[in-house]
Formats: C-alpha cells, sequence, structure tokens
C-alpha cells in the first residue's frame, strides 16, 4: 500500500512539472511553418491557452493540420497582424472559446490548388472560415472568428505624426474593459520590439477617448508600431501593429538675421507648405519664390522683430524662430 502511494505521488508530480513546463504564454511568431519550433521567439509550438501573435510582415504558414481541440484543451486566441496561408487541405481546430482576431493588416488565404472546404479554421467543431470564402482581409475594427468574450477595447483609430525627428502617437477607443494600461512598442524589422512608453488607461469606459503619446526616439525610414494593452489582471492583448515612414530632413534658412531676403534650402520643398508666422501664430503674407530646392523671402516690407518658419509636408513639420532687422 506504501509503495503505491508513493508511486501516485511520483506521477502527480511528474504531471504537474509537465503542465509547469508548457505553461500558457504570449508567444510571437517570426516567420516559416506553424509547426517548426524555430519560426517562434520561445523556442516551441503553440499551446492549449497560449495568445498567439503574428505581427504586420510576417508569415505563418499552415503546412500540418494543426489540432488544439482535445480534451481539457484550454483555448488559444490568434492576434493576426500578418499572414496566415494554408497548404492544400490543411486545417486549424481549436476548443471551446478560441479565437482568431484578423486585424486591419491581417490576411487568411488558402492555397490556391485547393477551394471547397479543403483548408478551413474551426473552433468547437463549428466552421469559421473555410478556403471556398476567399481570401479573409482583416477592417480597421478588426474580424473575429470565434472571440465569444468580449475584447477589453474596441480601438477605433492607431495613427501617426511626424514632428521634426519626433513620432507623435495618436490612438482612439470607443469602449473599454478593465483596461489598466496601454503599451507602446517600436521596431525597425518588425521583429524585435523595444519600448516606447506607457500610457494609463480609463478602466471602464463606453465613451470615445483619445490619446497620445511622443516617441522621442524613432527609427528614421520605414519602422513598425505596435500597441498592446493590460488588463487589471495582467493579462495583455495586441490591439494593432502598423507602419510609419520619418524621413530625416535637414533645412538651411539664411542670413540669419534677415534684412530684405531670406532662403531656405532643403529636401522636398516642392511639396512642402512654408509659411511665416508672426510671435501670436498669425500668418504674415510674404513673397515666395521656387528655385528647385531653394526657396527665396522678400522681407522688405515685414517690420523688424521674431517670426517663424513653419515647414509642413507628408514626412515633416518643423518650425523655425527668425529675427527680422532691416538695416
Amino acid at each position: 500500500m506504501k509503495r503505491f502511494i508513493t508511486k501516485n505521488i511520483i506521477l502527480v508530480s511528474f504531471l504537474l512539472f509537465s503542465l509547469e513546463s508548457i505553461s500558457a504564454a504570449t508567444i510571437t511568431a517570426t516567420g516559416g511553418n506553424w509547426n517548426a519550433p524555430g519560426s517562434w521567439d520561445l523556442g516551441r509550438v503553440p499551446a492549449c491557452g497560449d495568445i498567439v501573435v503574428i505581427p504586420l510582415g510576417i508569415s505563418i504558414h499552415i503546412a500540418a493540420n494543426v489540432n488544439l481541440d482535445g480534451a481539457g484543451c484550454a483555448p488559444l486566441t490568434i492576434q493576426c497582424a500578418g499572414s496566415i496561408t494554408f497548404a492544400n487541405g490543411r486545417k486549424i481546430r481549436l476548443s471551446a472559446g478560441g479565437c482568431v482576431q484578423v486585424s486591419l493588416t491581417g490576411i487568411i488565404s488558402p492555397s490556391g490548388g485547393g477551394g471547397g472546404a479543403s483548408e478551413l479554421i474551426e473552433i468547437a467543431g463549428e466552421n469559421w472560415w473555410q478556403a471556398s470564402f476567399g481570401t479573409l482581409f482583416g477592417t480597421a475594427a478588426g474580424v473575429n472568428l470565434g472571440c465569444g468574450v468580449l475584447l477589453p477595447i474596441e480601438l477605433t483609430n492607431f495613427s501617426f505624426e511626424n514632428i521634426d525627428t519626433k513620432v507623435l502617437i495618436q490612438w482612439t477607443t470607443a469602449s473599454e474593459r478593465e483596461n489598466d494600461y496601454f503599451f507602446i512598442e517600436h521596431s525597425k524589422d518588425g521583429h524585435y520590439w523595444e519600448e516606447v512608453g506607457i500610457v494609463k488607461g480609463a478602466g471602464n469606459s463606453s465613451v470615445e477617448l483619445s490619446y497620445e503619446l511622443i516617441d522621442k526616439n524613432p527609427f528614421f525610414g520605414k519602422s513598425y508600431y505596435r500597441i498592446s494593452q493590460f488588463d487589471i489582471n495582467g493579462i495583455s492583448t495586441v490591439l494593432s501593429t502598423q507602419t510609419n515612414e520619418l524621413v530625416s530632413t535637414k533645412y538651411l534658412l539664411y542670413p540669419i538675421p534677415v534684412n530684405k531676403s531670406m532662403f531656405l534650402e532643403g529636401n522636398n520643398l516642392a511639396n512642402s507648405i512654408v509659411t511665416i508666422l508672426n510671435s501670436v501664430g498669425e500668418i504674415i503674407e510674404v513673397e515666395q519664390s521656387i528655385m528647385g530646392d531653394k526657396i527665396s523671402f522678400n522681407f522688405s516690407e515685414v517690420k523688424n522683430g521674431a517670426y517663424f518658419v513653419s515647414i509642413q509636408n507628408d514626412n515633416t513639420k518643423k518650425t523655425e524662430r527668425i529675427i527680422v532687422v532691416h538695416k
């Protein structure tokens, strides 16, 4: 009898150890086949209860059937901002409560050679998508397959404004549920992410709310921004991943102080709006002449004092202070 009890204790301990060693987590795709451990940042394939994140620009291929609908298998959530493609006849099966969230940039597509119902996504035995439906594209509000639980955040906007060498990040929510805070990250390649900042959420809300955060150290050129939400229990949800492009533009104003004429040199001036403002922000009419990548200004009729030059285009919003002194 004593030996029987000992064996059972050892067996229970082994089972607990096994469960702990593959505990559910947020697992992010790096690209490749679903069933290849190297396709995921944790070095293992997704398991029951995981939150699976497929970032923008990343593709996961279903080369073999994915079956996470076994007895006792906790619901798995897939958050797709990249793409999921199916080999001919392959399937994803999730347990009850499983969820596939397809954001604005997300794509789920069949093999192209199968058709019918040969490729499909099934949740609790119910068919939510199949190859004959064609390619599934995400929307701004997101497309949810399954997802019986209400999403914690209804995100209606996630956008950027480039101001000089900084990026103003703005987002809007239509509703929030048990929302503790937002977590903003940026990435140069869509694989490796760095924290930009944290913004406190509203908790619970059913009205439109707007938020913003400035990235003081952005990447130049094309980069990626990701917004996640953490609820009061510490559970995170990736809400959206978007791209931004910040062009490094340098401008030269001379001579300073200005007597009668001033020149502005820089990139993309032909597609820029350049205005002269007084100290209270009013636009001052100053004659301008464009010569290639140079603009000349006639200040002969402008009174002495401090003014501002505002330069705006698709990639830049910059303001420089100047002094006008007629000799």
